[in-house]
């Protein structure tokens, strides 16, 4: 089973692990040759550090040609745009030549005038008459004028655009030089997919040789183990040869000896035919005694003649007697011997049988023995081969090892920047009663620090701050001094979130003006303090669970499109998914981890605008992705509060509890169907104007009204909360219409109908403020809020 799971490995996953089974396999091979632990250890450290290495170079080879690639391609953009110059210049020349037709038919009305002029001074025409043809040429002349004037200008341009059109050959140049790199540098992608095919096709041939030196592995360790045991079993049976050969000398003892004990034998059966012999005689004597003793009675008288006789041959017969029981006892002994001898032979059988055994097995074992010695020598022919591989392998790793060493000092030196710690001041947390409590607390705040700001516009950025899954940007706008920048710096101090400041500079034209670049010549990386934030807030224990508030300051000096659409799709995509950064790290190769910069939901992202002639207008995409509070003229000017002595609180505002103050709206409830009524209605009127708006933008706002303090509890609050995101995301859409069109006015007057339903003095006003912009124009200034305070 675990085996069918490696199997279903990403080629990835197999491709970064081969160094840590090869550095497994070489110490695998330096154990079996009789290397000690610390070679060992040794062998699979530089081993796997030298894969690690290797695979880390094939990787920032690729790595560099993909960003070469996108390099390459936004040079291809810019020179494409540069080549849009010469439609221009054509549109521009056909303006010239049309300018100079009306001008020259202008000349000639002009003239017709004058000798008009003349001939009525002749012949004494109306006065009133020739006093209106009088203004009438005057007026011609000023137009005539203007139109000159326009021609001039026509003309610089028509200049600059053919100075850059001489530049255009040298772009061209430039371009097919650029598209003869791209072309190199796709060769040498595709040359490294090849190369990563064959290193694709060396690791399986490397995984099968690996397999094959397992499974010869276990079979040596086998046929060692089988070795071994077969040399346990010679000496036993070695053993058992040397006690046969002691039973066999025993037996020939025992032969020897019972050898003896038959001749004995034979000795005893001899003796013993002659007791039976002298037995019969004695049998024939006691017969002959019974005659005799039946002789005896009538002997009786020969009794003293034999009684000298009797003595004699009683002593005779006690000593055969006595040799009988001799000769018995003999025989029981002999019987004892010839059990024995049975006995001894019936083992000298088995004993002999058994030794026939042992040789065949040691005949066999023999040559066994004399196959395992040959399958040895082959194998140390083989292991003397690998040691060879093994020693340029070690090589190898050397020269990785020191590569590693160098790749792992450029990269501590080329990141020392983005690893300096973020100095956290607010180090306990803060606990509110509730969020009316915060913003009670919040606005005392304000006043202590003599800033002053309606009711309306703290309750409106509050918001703002909560909706930025959805609404990922707030943006401050109006005009400058107005308290853009002062409000979420003291807003991050009240709710002790690190502050990050980015001024904007006019230049900023790509996304590594926000997020840092690397720099190619000093080999170095140079991070914005957003992109060390990011990747501090990842790294430090005490940002965990804190807010950061950044701050772009006067962000529309610069085309907000060029640098920070990407990001701000990439903020919109939060609530979604997690969302990462990648950073530019030239060739230098880093770990995932290290590369992957993720854009935490508690980045607050807050921007400010001063709306005059050095900035630039923000464009639809960016307007359905934030929330636009607008600061305008004051009704009246007065002195900044009196500025108290206000410590900057050491506490912090938690992450768990903003956000238990955000709420989702509910499909069916009363308020997120007052939200639908209303937008639905707009929507209907703006498909009317052609500025229709999708599922995004009413989620933007019914969200953002969910969340308004008290506008669940308070109908007023809530149409409030809906006359802001009417100024904040609809309104803004209609720029640039004509107010007195046939198509638009009456739809203007419907949009105004549902205005008024809504009752919010500060967006009537600034409704009729755009309806009457100039040259006919509907032109949003954006809402500014009237001094008042919400109960």
């Amino acid at each position: 089973m675990n085996q069918m799971k490696f199997m279903r490995k990403s080629p990835q996953f197999i491709y970064q692990s081969l160094p840590a089974v090869t550095g497994l396999i070489v110490a695998g091979i330096i154990n079996v040759t009789g290397g000690n632990a610390l070679q060992t250890f040794m062998g699979l450290t530089t081993t796997t550090m030298g894969g690690y290495a290797s695979t880390a170079l094939v990787n920032s080879r690729r790595s560099m040609a993909i960003q070469e690639t996108g390099r390459l391609q936004d040079e291809i953009s810019k020179l494409q745009r540069a080549l849009k110059i010469k439609g221009e210049l054509d549109y521009l020349q056909q303006q010239r030549e049309l300018l100079t037709g009306k001008v020259n038919s202008l000349k000639t009305e002009e003239e017709d005038l004058e000798r008009r002029i003349i001939a009525i001074k002749r012949e004494n025409y109306n006065l009133e008459d020739l006093e209106t043809r009088i203004e009438k040429s005057k007026a011609l002349k000023m137009e005539i004028n203007e139109l000159i004037g326009e021609l001039n200008t026509i003309k610089e341009q028509i200049k600059e655009r053919e100075d850059q059109k001489d530049n255009l050959s040298l772009v061209s140049s430039q371009f097919l030089q650029k598209q003869a790199e791209l072309d190199d540098l796709k060769q040498y992608i595709d040359k490294l997919s090849k190369s990563k095919e064959n290193l694709e096709i060396t690791k399986v041939n490397y995984e099968a040789l690996n397999q094959k030196y397992t499974i010869l592995e276990n079979e040596q360790n086998k046929i060692l183990n089988e070795i071994e045991i077969l040399n346990n079993t010679k000496k036993v049976i070695q053993d058992k040869i040397n006690e046969n050969e002691k039973y066999e000398i025993k037996l020939n003892n025992i032969k020897e000896e019972f050898e003896q004990k038959q001749n004995e034998l034979a000795n005893l059966n001899d003796k013993l035919e002659n007791l039976n012999q002298q037995t019969a005689e004695l049998e024939i004597f006691r017969s002959s005694y019974d005659v005799l003793k039946s002789e005896y009675d009538t002997l009786e008288n020969q009794q003293e003649t034999l009684a000298l006789e009797i003595p004699r041959l009683q002593s005779e017969r006690d000593r055969i007697l006595q040799e009988i029981q001799t000769i018995e006892t003999k025989a029981q002994q002999v019987d004892i011997l010839r059990r024995e001898l049975d006995e001894l032979e019936a083992k000298f059988r088995i004993k002999r049988n058994d030794l026939g055994s042992l040789k065949r097995k040691i005949e066999y074992l023999e040559t066994e023995k004399a196959n395992l010695e040959n399958e040895i020598k082959w194998r140390e022919i083989e292991i003397q081969t690998k040691e060879g591989k093994i020693k340029e392998l070690q090589k190898e790793i050397k020269t990785l090892k020191e590569d590693l060493e160098e790749i792992k000092n450029s990269v501590d030196y080329a990141f020392q920047a983005l690893k300096i710690p973020v100095e956290v001041k607010a180090k306990q947390m803060r606990y509110f009663a509730n969020e009316s409590d915060f913003l009670n607390q919040f606005k005392d705040y304000l006043k202590a620090k003599g800033l002053t700001f309606s009711d309306r516009v703290i309750n409106a950025f509050h918001t703002s701050l909560k909706v930025q899954d959805i609404s990922a940007l707030v943006i401050l706008a109006g005009i400058s001094g107005t308290g853009k920048s002062e409000l979420p710096q003291a807003y991050g101090e009240f709710i002790g979130a690190p502050l990050v400041m980015l001024p904007v500079q006019p230049r900023w034209d790509s996304p590594q003006d926000l997020q840092g670049f690397f720099n190619y010549i000093e080999k170095k990386y140079k991070p914005t303090e957003l992109m060390r934030y990011l990747y501090q807030h990842q790294k430090q224990d005490d940002l965990k669970n804190r807010m950061v508030l950044v701050l772009l300051d006067e962000m529309n000096l610069a085309r907000v499109e060029y640098y920070f659409s990407d990001f701000l799709s990439k903020l919109e995509s939060r609530r979604n998914k997690p969302t990462f950064l990648e950073i530019e790290a030239g060739s230098l190769k880093l770990l995932d981890e290290d590369k992957r910069v993720k854009i935490p939901d508690q980045f607050l992202f807050v921007g400010t605008m001063n709306e005059d002639e050095t900035t630039q207008s923000l464009s639809d995409k960016v307007l359905d992705r934030a929330n636009v509070l607008t600061f305008g003229k004051p009704p009246e000017l007065r002195l900044r509060g009196v500025k108290q002595t206000v410590e900057i609180p050491k506490e912090y505002l938690s992450w768990e509890t903003f956000i238990s103050w955000c709420q989702q709206p509910q499909e069916g409830s009363s308020v997120s169907d007052s939200v639908k009524d209303y937008v639905n209605r707009v929507n209907h009127i703006m498909e009317a104007l052609g500025r229709p708006f999708a599922h995004r933008v009413y989620q933007a706002i019914a969200k953002y009204v969910v969340n308004y303090p008290n506008a669940l509890q308070n109908d007023n609050i809530r149409k409030a909360a809906i006359a802001d995101q009417f100024g904040q995301k609809l309104l803004p859409k209609l720029r640039g219409l004509m107010v007195e069109d046939s198509n638009v006015k009456p739809q203007l007057d419907e949009l105004k109908k549902i205005i008024d339903e809504l009752g919010d003095e500060s967006l009537k006003q600034a409704f009729e403020v755009a309806r009457n912009g100039q040259y006919g124009q509907f032109q949003w200034k954006g809402m500014v809020y009237q001094e008042t305070t919400n109960d």
